[in-house]
C-alpha cells in the first residue's frame, strides 16, 4: 500500500497513458524474476490491477490468457493513475515476498518507466525492499505527482513537497 491524498482514491487526478501500460509491461513485469510458472507471475499482477479498479480476478485458463487479461486490467486501472501505480508497487512487493532472494526492479529502473506519466513511487529509507509492510518503512513509501502540484503525502505527519520535474 502507498500512502496519498486519499482524495486520489475517489477522483482521479489523471490517467496513466496507453504507452505507459505497454512499457511497465515490457519492460518491467516481463524481466520480472519468479520461482514459478510465468502465468503465476502475470496472475499476481492481473489480481492487483483488478483490485484497483474495484474488481476481483479469475485465473485464467492459459499464459496467453492470463497476459490479456493483465493488459484489460491495466488499461482499466489507468483511468486512475494513483491507484495503478499503487497496484504495480503492490504487485512487486507480492514477488518480493515471495522469494526476496530473487530481487525484483530496482525502484529507479521502475520510476524510469512511470516517468513520462508524472508520478514515481518513492522508495522506504532503506535502499532494500522491505519483506514485511510494517513500522517505519511502511511510512516511508508514498506517492508524488510532478506536475507542480502539492503531493499530499502524509509522512510521519508531514506533508512532502513535489518531487521537481527535470
Amino acid at each position: 500500500m502507498l500512502y496519498f491524498d486519499s482524495a486520489w482514491r475517489y477522483a482521479s487526478p489523471a490517467e496513466i497513458p496507453s504507452e505507459i501500460i505497454e512499457a511497465i509491461l515490457t519492460k518491467v513485469i516481463a524481466p520480472a524474476p519468479f520461482d514459478g510458472a510465468r502465468q503465476d507471475l502475470l496472475e499476481n499482477f492481473k489480481r492487483r490491477f483488478a483490485h484497483a479498479q474495484g474488481q476481483t480476478a479469475s485465473r485464467s485458463s492459459s499464459e496467453s490468457w492470463a497476459e490479456s487479461d493483465l493488459h484489460g486490467y491495466m488499461r482499466g486501472a489507468a483511468a486512475n493513475a494513483p491507484l495503478f501505480v499503487e497496484a504495480l508497487h503492490d504487485a512487486l512487493m507480492d514477488l518480493y515476498g515471495r522469494n526476496p532472494l530473487l530481487g525484483t526492479p530496482p525502484w529507479a529502473h521502475v520510476n524510469g518507466v512511470l516517468a513520462p506519466s508524472g508520478y514515481a513511487i518513492q522508495p522506504p529509507q532503506s535502499r532494500r525492499w522491505p519483506s514485511r509492510v510494517t513500522g517505519a518503512s511502511s511510512t516511508d513509501r508514498a506517492i508524488s505527482r510532478r506536475r507542480g502540484e502539492r503531493a499530499c503525502s502524509a509522512i510521519a505527519g508531514r506533508i512532502r513537497e513535489p518531487v521537481e520535474q527535470r
